[in-house]
C-alpha cells in the first residue's frame, strides 16, 4: 500500500502506522482479522471527512471548482486494500475473471487491453473478414440508463 500522510478522522494516516508498524502492528492486524472474521465493520470506520479539493490547478472559492473526496479512517484504508488484495488473489487462483478482463489486474492495463483489441482486428483483417471496433463512454451511458429510468436525474460534471 503507498502510504498516505493525509489524516482521516481518526488523526491517523497510514504512513503513521506504518513507520510505527513495528510498536503497536500486531493490534492493527487483530482489529482488521476481527473485523473480517465477524463480517461487521465498526461504526467509527465508517465515518469520513470530507476535503474539496481544486480541479485542475485553478484555486477558487467557487465549490464547483473542487471535488469532494472523503477521507476514511486509515484502519478502513488498510481493511479495505486487505479485502482487495486476498479478493483479487482468490479470483486469479481460481480463474473467475475473463481473459478480456483488464482492469484492475495485476499485469494488465489500458494499453495491454489496447494489444489484444489491434491484434484482434489485425488477425481479422489477414484472414479477410470484417472487422469493427465500436467503443461506449460508459459515463454518458450510465446517465442515459439514470435518465430513462428517474427522469428528474441530472448528471454531475
Amino acid at each position: 500500500m503507498k502510504p498516505s500522510s493525509f489524516e482521516g478522522p481518526d488523526g491517523l494516516s497510514v504512513k503513521t502506522i506504518q513507520t510505527f508498524f513495528d510498536g503497536f502492528g500486531h493490534i492493527v492486524l487483530d482489529l482488521v482479522n476481527a473485523s473480517l472474521e465477524t463480517g461487521t465493520v465498526p461504526a467509527s470506520w465508517k465515518h469520513a471527512t470530507i476535503t474539496p479539493i481544486p480541479k485542475g490547478k485553478l484555486i477558487s472559492s467557487d465549490p464547483s471548482s473542487t471535488r469532494p473526496i472523503s477521507m476514511l479512517p486509515a484502519i478502513t484504508k488498510i481493511t479495505e486494500r486487505a479485502v482487495q488484495l486476498q479478493l483479487a488473489e482468490y479470483m486469479e487462483r481460481h480463474h473467475l475473471l475473463s481473459e478480456t478482463q483488464h482492469g484492475y489486474r495485476k499485469s494488465h492495463s489500458c494499453e495491454t487491453a489496447l494489444h489484444v483489441v489491434t491484434d484482434d482486428i489485425l488477425r481479422a483483417m489477414d484472414s479477410g473478414e470484417i472487422a469493427l471496433w465500436a467503443m461506449a463512454s460508459t459515463a454518458e451511458y450510465g446517465s442515459q440508463v439514470a435518465k430513462e429510468h428517474w427522469p428528474n436525474f441530472q448528471a454531475q460534471n
